[in-house]
């Protein structure tokens, strides 16, 4: 059986209204091939696209391949490179045929499913049997979120009585209560508002013994939850607690182990020297009042933002960084894996956009997750010369930035609105990339003087305005000054104004 991924990505269509015409429309269909397209296909079939102005296709001889701009040639569709397993290996069994399988795995079946043997096996332990995502290790057996395996892996142990600052309410609440029979004894699971008298039944914490209840880490329990031992708790009606090793205290749970930052607390007194913002520490036995992390005093309290800047005038950024003010290249970390090093802070890159309306939930915080997927995609569809992604948004839609060492042809920056390779109502961007059927942007140059030139712009004081100038980003005098010098460093331009 056939695990894959499918990511399912889309683009929000910019339309362009009936007055724009780009310099592709002026092109006849038919020369798009002579001009550019022949030579980009290297050999495979161009065709003008009918459906999309000023754009092209490069023809495959079989339906089973589609061109990769990078290799220069056709690739089959279904090799391990576009199939993405979720479980198991990827592995090629023939011409355009690979599957997902997971060979050589404990109690796994090829197809990646637990043998019968282990899933019967595991039940009798009371728990689940699973097969790990990666498949690295085969199956294992499962015991959930409210148990644990006991330490001869022959029987999973419920845990839901063993923490020590729930209640039985907290469990009841939770649907729990059938979890464990050694606590809460006498609640009732559909009705948490009602509460057996006092004395009982054993709260969370404790276990029942007999006609007592004892403490999990007395009864030898608490060692399921707490990996480096337990204790008599010292907060009031708790039963026990874990230890932490040194520089660690127990958390709020009686479980978990947090920092201890209470040799690091100042007094008060000391703490109430300190500037707006600032936080007290004690270093060395002397307290010390700090800023937050990359920021620094300005005055009088604490601030990210420079003091004094001049870093635009030498095309760079200003950054607080360890409470130090310095300057900060925005391209140095934007540039060509092979490109020369150089000390100066030079844009020579082209910078363009385009955006993706997802299919599947996103998070922003797993944006960087797809810049792999998204680069292959570009590279694979216009060509090498997009060597870096920045997914710029992720949330309702993905918006990437592409960065190329010289311009693109205007030829290809509306290939991404063919469908060359339709599935049902998706477009698969080879080799991992499926979008919505119509749904892709054309690809627009980024206007650099509203995203990462507006921090320079700001740092001029008013004096300078930054405006797209055929192939420079020009600091203009705004109305008002004049200039009296300019400084150019590649695709970048600053008058000096008075």
């Amino acid at each position: 059986m056939r695990h894959c991924i499918v990511f399912v990505v889309g683009a929000l269509l910019i339309g362009k209204t009936a007055g724009d015409e780009t310099a592709t429309e002026k092109v006849p269909q038919a020369d798009i091939c002579n001009e550019f397209g022949n030579k980009f296909c290297k050999g495979e079939k161009c065709n003008a696209s009918l459906d999309v102005k000023g754009t092209f296709t490069c023809q495959c001889e079989r339906d089973t391949m589609y061109f990769d701009a990078v290799k220069e040639m056709c690739q089959y569709k279904k090799t391990c490179v576009t199939t993405e397993c979720s479980v198991g290996q990827c592995k090629e069994i023939g011409i355009n045929l690979a599957k997902c399988g997971c060979e050589n795995k404990a109690y796994v079946t090829l197809t990646c499913k637990v043998t019968d043997f282990y899933a019967n096996e595991c039940q009798k332990k009371g728990g689940t049997a699973v097969v790990n995502m990666d498949s690295l290790d085969g199956a294992r057996c499962s015991c959930g979120e409210w148990a644990v395996m006991n330490s001869n892996k022959t029987k999973c142990i419920p845990t839901t009585c063993l923490y020590p600052a729930l209640s039985c309410k907290d469990l009841c609440e939770k649907n729990l209560l059938d979890k464990d029979p050694r606590c809460c004894e006498g609640w009732d699971q559909k009705d948490c508002s009602k509460a057996p008298p006092i004395g009982t039944y054993c709260s969370p914490g404790t276990i029942r013994k007999g006609a007592d209840c004892l403490s999990a880490c007395i009864a030898g329990e608490g060692k399921l939850l707490c990996k480096n031992g337990c204790r008599a708790s010292k907060a009031p009606g708790r039963a026990y607690e874990c230890q932490c090793n040194s520089g660690y205290v127990v958390a709020e749970d009686g479980i978990q182990c947090k920092v201890d930052y209470t040799g690091l607390a100042c007094p008060q007194e000391e703490e109430q020297k300190c500037l707006p913002g600032q936080y007290c520490i004690m270093r060395n036995k002397t307290a010390v009042c700090e800023c937050p992390l990359h920021q620094h005093v300005v005055d009088g309290q604490c601030t990210g933002e420079c003091s004094e800047n001049k870093c635009h005038e030498d095309f760079t950024d200003c950054r607080v960084h360890f409470g130090k003010q310095r300057c900060s290249c925005p391209w140095a970390l934007r540039k060509h894996p092979k490109s020369s090093v150089t000390k100066e802070c030079i844009l020579n890159e082209y910078y363009y956009t385009v955006s993706f309306k997802p299919n599947i939930s996103l998070e922003a915080r797993d944006c960087d997750t797809h810049k792999n997927r998204v680069l292959q995609a570009m590279q694979t569809t216009i060509g090498p010369e997009i060597f870096r992604v920045e997914i710029l948004n992720c949330t309702d839609d993905i918006t990437a930035r592409l960065i190329t060492g010289k311009p693109l042809s205007p030829y290809l920056l509306r290939k991404l609105q063919i469908c060359e390779y339709p599935e049902g109502n998706i477009c698969r961007i080879y080799p991992r990339l499926p979008i919505q059927k119509g749904s892709a942007t054309e690809i627009q140059e980024e206007n650099l003087c509203g995203s990462l030139l507006k921090e320079q712009e700001t740092a001029t004081k008013d004096t300078n305005e930054c405006v797209r100038d055929g192939e420079y980003f020009w600091f203009k005098c705004k109305s008002g000054f004049r200039e009296v010098d300019l400084k150019t460093r590649g695709r970048l331009r600053r008058s000096v104004c008075e």
